[in-house]
Parts: structure tokens; sequence; C-alpha cells
């Protein structure tokens, strides 16, 4: 499964799957931001509420991470004691492949221009 933050939100696991719900596309984003780290469950209310949280958060919560966990993959979206968890490799999320990228090329530039050039234009 590959995650694709930067630009338009896609998710592309045996072909494209479609997030169409807003709250369900801030989840997976705020999940896919830690991928493979367990998010709080109060911080993922905070994410997708803010101070304007209502007394019913945390069931709607639960209700947007099971509609989730219905259209991506099986055992994608944990749940982790009082959190939960994006089950994939951080690499498989754009944004983290580009810091990588990024901090790479960062060390490399000194020693390597050329290479660090490559990296960059990946």
């Amino acid at each position: 499964m590959e995650i694709r933050v930067l630009g338009p939100l896609e998710v592309i696991a045996d072909g494209a799957i479609e997030i169409r719900r807003p709250k369900d596309r801030a989840l997976l984003t705020m999940l896919a931001a830690e991928a493979g780290t367990t998010v709080s469950a109060d911080r993922l209310i905070d994410g997708l509420w803010g101070e304007e949280a209502p007394d019913t958060a945390l069931g709607t919560l639960r209700t947007y991470v099971h509609h989730l966990r219905s259209l991506l993959p099986d055992d994608t979206v944990v749940t982790d004691g009082r959190g939960y968890r994006l089950d994939c490799d951080p690499q498989h999320v754009d944004a983290e492949r580009f810091a990588a990228l990024i901090a790479t090329a960062r060390r490399q530039i000194e020693d390597d221009p050329t290479a660090a050039a490559a990296l960059l234009e990946q």
C-alpha cells in the first residue's frame, strides 16, 4: 500500500482506494503522518475537532476508524491501547520518503554533490 499526502490524498493498494469523507481523509492523514506509531485517541480527537470536540467524539472517532478499516486492506489500522496505529512502513508514505531523501541529500551534498542532486531530483 502506498499513501500520498503531498498534494491530493491518494491511497494505492491493488488499485486506487477512494477516501471520500472529509473526516476519514483527515484521520488517515493524521495516522499516515505517524505511520507505524500509535496516535492517542485524544490527539486524533483534537486533530479532528480541536476545541469544538463534541461529547460524543470518542464514539464518533471509533465510527471513523471502523469506516476507514472497511476501505483499507485488512489490519492496516490497528487499535493499540487508547489509540490507533497505521500499520505500514513509513516509507510507504510519500511525505516520509521525501523527508528521508532530503536528509540523505543534505548529508551527501559536501562529499558528492552529483549524488545529492540525484536524490533531490527523485
